[in-house]
C-alpha cells in the first residue's frame, strides 16, 4: 500500500529471488512467508519473482486491507477469486468446481448464475473446501502462485482460511506466498507461529540494502554515479530501506543542491501514514517521543506525559506492536530517524514549544532522567 511511482532499478535481492525460485521448484515446499519492515521491498520482491515466471503460470494477488477485523471478511481471497474468474472465465471456473449451488457463489454472482445460488446452510468448511478444490484442480493444468499481501492486517476469517490452505495444500504446482510486517501483536504472532510449524513452510527475512546496493539504486534513479559523499549520507539516512532510498534519490534528482538529510514531502506523507489507525493517546505519545529524541528514556516519557499509568502502558504497547517505537534497555527508540523527523516536522511550532517545555520541566524536576553525558 505504501508504494511510490517511478520505483527505480531493482537492485540486490538476488539471494531472495533465488530462494523463491527454489521454493517454486521444490515439491516439498508449498508456502513462503516474507517478513520485513515497511519499505523494505517485500511486494517488489514478489513482483519481480512472479514477472520471471512463464506465461502459463497463473499468479493471483490478494491484499489484506488495513481495516482488519472491521473490514470485509475474506477480503484478500475474494479479490483472488474474482481475479481468477477474470483470468480463466466462468466456464472453466465452473468446470473446476463441479457442484451445484456452491458456497463460492456468494462471492461470485457469475458463478451463482451458472451453478445456482449458495444454499442457506452452506458453512465455512464447505467454502474452504471449495476454494482448496479450485486451486488444486487449476494447478493440475498449469502452475499457480497465490500471493497474500500484508498478512499483519488479515481479518480473523482470512487467517482461518489461510491456515486451512497451508495445512491442506498438497498439489505440486501450487505455491502460496505471504508478506507481512513483523509485529508483537498477538494475532499475528499466533498466526505466523502456527504456519511455521508446518514443514512445507519457508520464511524469508530480507535485509536492508548494503551501502554498495544503495549506490547502485541511486545511480539508477539519478542517471549517473552519485557523489561518494552523497551516497554515504543517503545510506546513513535511509538505513538501506529501498523505499526511503527511492524517495531521497528522486528528491536529489529534482534538486541536486538539496541536502540528503531533508525529508521529501511525499516520503513524509508515507511515514506519517504509518500512524493511521492509532488511537489518540498513542499518537500523542509518539509526538512526545519525537520531540524528546531517539533514543528516549522510559522514565522521561512517563514523567512528561499527562497519560495515566494504564493509558501510558496501552499506548506504549500499541506503538511497539506497530513498531513505531522499539524497546531498548532503558527506554524506547524510533526504528528509523526518518520516521521521527516526519512526526516532528508535522508538529505546529506551538505544539513543539509546548512539548519541549513539558520535557524540560520533567528533566529539571528529576536529575536521574538526564543522560549520563
Amino acid at each position: 500500500m505504501l508504494s511510490l511511482p517511478d520505483r527505480g532499478a531493482f537492485v540486490g535481492r538476488a539471494a531472495e529471488v533465488a530462494a523463491l525460485q527454489q521454493a517454486y521448484r521444490d515439491e516439498w515446499v508449498h508456502t513462503v512467508l516474507i517478513a520485513g519492515e515497511p519499505g523494505l521491498g517485500k511486494s517488489r520482491l514478489v513482483s519481480e519473482f512472479t514477472s520471471r515466471l512463464g506465461a502459463d503460470v497463473v499468479a493471483l494477488v490478494g491484499q489484506c486491507p488495513e481495516s482488519g477485523d472491521n473490514g470485509v471478511p475474506f477480503a484478500p481471497f475474494v479479490s483472488i477469486m474474482r481475479a481468477l474468474l477474470r483470468r480463466i472465465g466462468i466456464e472453466e471456473l465452473t468446470a473446476l468446481l463441479p457442484v451445484t449451488r456452491p458456497a463460492l457463489s456468494r462471492w461470485l454472482p457469475e458463478l451463482a448464475m451458472r451453478a445456482g445460488s449458495a444454499e442457506p446452510e452452506s458453512d465455512r468448511i464447505r467454502l474452504f473446501g471449495e476454494i482448496l478444490t479450485v486451486l488444486e484442480q487449476l494447478a493440475l493444468a498449469r502452475p499457480v502462485v497465490l500471493v497474500l499481501e500484508d498478512l499483519h492486517w488479515a481479518d480473523d476469517s482470512s487467517q482461518e482460511l489461510l491456515a486451512f490452505l497451508v495445512a491442506d495444500l498438497a498439489q505440486r504446482d501450487l505455491l502460496l506466498i505471504g508478506t507481512y510486517r513483523p509485529s508483537d501483536a498477538e494475532p499475528l504472532r499466533r498466526l505466523v507461529a502456527g504456519l511455521r510449524r508446518n514443514p512445507g513452510v519457508r520464511v524469508l527475512n530480507p535485509e536492508p540494502l548494503t551501502k554498495h546496493e544503495v549506490g547502485r539504486q541511486l545511480a539508477a534513479l539519478l542517471g549517473r554515479e552519485p557523489d561518494p559523499g552523497i551516497g554515504t549520507r543517503v545510506f546513513q539516512r535511509s538505513k538501506g530501506i529501498p523505499l526511503f532510498v527511492e524517495a531521497l534519490g528522486r528528491a536529489l534528482r529534482a534538486d541536486p543542491d538539496r541536502a540528503p538529510e531533508d525529508v521529501p514531502a511525499d516520503l513524509s506523507e508515507l511515514l506519517l501514514d504509518y500512524q493511521s489507525g492509532l488511537p489518540d493517546d498513542a499518537k500523542a505519545l509518539l509526538r512526545l517521543a519525537a520531540v524528546a529524541g531517539s533514543p528516549v528514556r522510559g522514565g522521561l516519557l512517563e514523567s512528561a506525559t499527562d497519560l495515566t499509568d494504564d493509558a501510558l502502558d496501552l499506548a506504549l504497547r500499541q506503538l511497539t506492536e506497530q513498531r513505531l517505537l522499539l524497546a531498548t534497555d532503558t527506554g524506547y527508540e524510533f526504528p528509523h530517524s526518518l520516521i521521527r523527523d516526519a512526526v516532528y516536522d508535522d508538529l505546529l511550532p506551538i505544539e513543539r514549544k509546548r512539548l519541549h517545555t513539558r520535557l524540560s520541566h520533567a528533566l529539571i524536576a528529576d536529575d536521574t532522567l538526564r543522560a549520563d553525558d
